[in-house]
This record gives C-alpha cells, sequence and structure tokens, in this order.
C-alpha cells in the first residue's frame, strides 16, 4: 500500500526545537506497516535516515503505527493525532524505545496502563490531550527519569498538565505528578494502590477468561479482575440493597464519588440517597462496561439526574440526549428544572419552548 507524505524541516516553538519530518494526512493506515510504501520527496541530500519526527493527523488509525523504526531508524518523535485511535498498550510501543516524544492527542483512548512507557529511558515529552481518559495506572510514569512534560489535560476524567521539575523552574516534581496521579485514580494511600495494581494485573495474566473485542479498551483489559467479586473492595449501599464495587473504580469515573473518597479513604461503604437501585444498577453496568442502557422502558430522567449528581459526564450527557427526545407538555417542568440544576442548556431551552406551547401565557426570566 502507497501512502502519501511530505518530508521537511519543521520548526517547534513548544520543543525549542528544529526537527526533519515525514508528514501523513488523511490517509487509513493498516496494522500491517510491512505492505506500506511512503511517497513524498526529500529535501535535498536528506533521506530516511535523517527524518527524526513522524506525524499522523487526521487518519484512520485502530493501532500505533509498527515497523516504523525500519523505514525511519533514527526517530526521536512520534506523533499519533486525530486518528480515532480507541487503544494504545506496551507492545503497540516495544519498538519505539529511543522516543524522546510520544505524542497521541485528539484520539478516543479511555485507559493508559501502568507498563506502557516501560523501557522508554530517553522519553521527555507525553501528550495525551483531548481523548477520553477515564483510568491512568500511576505507575506509568515509573523509569521516566528524563520526563520534562506531561500534558494530560481536557481528558473525560483528567485535566492535568505537568512540566516537570528540575526541566522548568518553579514547577512539580516527578514523584508529586506521580502521587497526583494515585490521588486521583486510586483514592487509597501508595502502597495500596501498588498492592492492588499488582493484583490486578496478577489475575488479569492467569485468568483464562476470553477478552470480548466488541468492549471499550478499559473493560477488555479490566475483564478477568471486575468479574472476580472476591476482590472487590467496596460496596454502595441504597436503601436495603448493597452493590459490591472497587473502590477505584469510583475514584476514577465519579468526580462527586471520588470526593468523598478523598475525604474519608478508608471508608468501606457509601450510602447513597435519591438514587434508586434499579438506576444504580445501570449505573454500575456503565462504569464496568461503558454499555450505554437502550430505551426499552429506560427512565432516562431518573438516569440524567442520577448521573448528574455522580458526575458521570458520558452518561449524563447520553440520557440527555434521551430525555430531550421525550419532553411534552406533561413532563416539560421536571425537565426543565434538572436543566437548570445540573446546567444543561439545550434541555432547559426546549423544556421552555414546550412549556411555552402549553402555557402561552407564561413568562420565563433567564
Amino acid at each position: 500500500m502507497e501512502v502519501k507524505c511530505n518530508f521537511g524541516t519543521i520548526t517547534s516553538k513548544s520543543l525549542a526545537g528544529k526537527f526533519y519530518s515525514c508528514v501523513i494526512k488523511h490517509q487509513i493506515i493498516p496494522e500491517d506497516q510491512d505492505l506500506i510504501k511512503f511517497i513524498g520527496e526529500h529535501e535535498h541530500e536528506k533521506t530516511n535516515n535523517d527524518v527524526q519526527c513522524l506525524k499522523f493527523i487526521n487518519c484512520l488509525i485502530t493501532k500505533v503505527p509498527q515497523g516504523l523504526t525500519k523505514v525511519f531508524p533514527n526517530l526521536t518523535s512520534l506523533n499519533v493525532s486525530e486518528s480515532k485511535l480507541k487503544k494504545i498498550v506496551k507492545n503497540d510501543l516495544i519498538e519505539y524505545k529511543n522516543l524522546k516524544r510520544f505524542i497521541c492527542e485528539l484520539n478516543e483512548i479511555e485507559f493508559l496502563p501502568g507498563d506502557l512507557f516501560e523501557g522508554f529511558k530517553d522519553l521527555e515529552w507525553i501528550g495525551f490531550w483531548k481523548n477520553k481518559l477515564k483510568v491512568i495506572e500511576p505507575n506509568i510514569l515509573d523509569g521516566l527519569k528524563k520526563l520534562k512534560l506531561l500534558n494530560l489535560s481536557k481528558n473525560v476524567n483528567y485535566n492535568k498538565l505537568f512540566a516537570i521539575y528540575p526541566n522548568y523552574k518553579s514547577t512539580i516534581t516527578l514523584d508529586a505528578v506521580r502521587d497526583h496521579l494515585y490521588e486521583k485514580f486510586f483514592s487509597v494511600d501508595r502502597q495500596t494502590a501498588v498492592n492492588f495494581m499488582d493484583r490486578l494485573q496478577h489475575q488479569a495474566s492467569n485468568s483464562a477468561q476470553p477478552k470480548l473485542p466488541s468492549k471499550s479498551s478499559l473493560s477488555v483489559d479490566l475483564t478477568a479482575f471486575i468479574q472476580n467479586d472476591t476482590n472487590k473492595d467496596f460496596k454502595v449501599v441504597i436503601g436495603s440493597q448493597e452493590f459490591p464495587i472497587h473502590k477505584f473504580l469510583l475514584a476514577a469515573r465519579s468526580p462527586t464519588l471520588a470526593e468523598l473518597l478523598k475525604n474519608n479513604p478508608q471508608a468501606e461503604d457509601l450510602k447513597l440517597s435519591d438514587v434508586s437501585a434499579e438506576i444504580f444498577e445501570i449505573i454500575l453496568k456503565f462504569l464496568y462496561t461503558d454499555e450505554l442502557p437502550g430505551d426499552d422502558g429506560t427512565d432516562f430522567l431518573q438516569i440524567f439526574a442520577a448521573a448528574g449528581k455522580l458526575k458521570i459526564k458520558e452518561l449524563e450527557n447520553y440520557a440527555a440526549d434521551k430525555v430531550i427526545d421525550q419532553i411534552d407538555g406533561i413532563n416539560a417542568i421536571d425537565i426543565f428544572r434538572l436543566g437548570c440544576k445540573y446546567k444543561n442548556y439545550e434541555m432547559k431551552q426546549k423544556a421552555v419552548n414546550k412549556i411555552k406551547e402549553k402555557y402561552p401565557k407564561m413568562n420565563f426570566m433567564d
């Protein structure tokens, strides 16, 4: 397969340097990179051996491209952005251990495993800006002694950019960044979190349970672990019903519950009010599998309210769309109130329009 590319020298203000680069845009990139032939004209006296930076921009990519170091043996920077990439694992990056910069922005990645950059001794820049990150294993930073910048901002459940001391003055140390990740995704002390991840990886590697490709990257990687109830270290109590769950999952996927656990890290259970057991079962299924509820009699108004309370944004937005489709003269006032409470302008406005249809003389103040 032939892939059109542009060769040229790129000046990067953020990286403070010039890099001879190969840029590929708007291409479909197959997983088998041995079939690819890069078509483009080099600058004068330049060859593939001079390429330091390889950029895939706005392509269709299902896996981090493989075998590229055979074509460009002196790569120091790999950029896979705006390419709908959903998953990334350690084996995808084995050949790129000499990289100084790895950028993977504007994609759809949800989970970063702790061993992703194992063996990367020279990595200085990591960018996962504007993906869909929900869980990051904090040991992902182990061994990255030269790291200068970590960009995890504009994600579903995380919005941080770290400039690492001593490369930058008056910033944060690598250990402090690691502690921050532990606090965010494992609302327990670090050693407990380390032991927890070790158990998780051990359970997953020794399980004969097949992984289901139809599930999200997060649920695929954790399937074997989450199906074993003996590993669940927390429970949510609603009325007389108890729901066993993993504490780290609550901390990772619900900012509201994460804050509660942060304030009381030794808690073993959590009592929820204003959320029915039936609705929480739907929420729990989404937390573990990303499976969204169907239209078969589901009370999306309650799901929207519960997801809004727990700040589970993706489920909240999905339920909001369903609620908006169901607005009528009977439920419009209740939906208007919820739209105001959770600051959903579209829901609020469409409810107002429906109320005005039924009560044309009613006045609304913004």
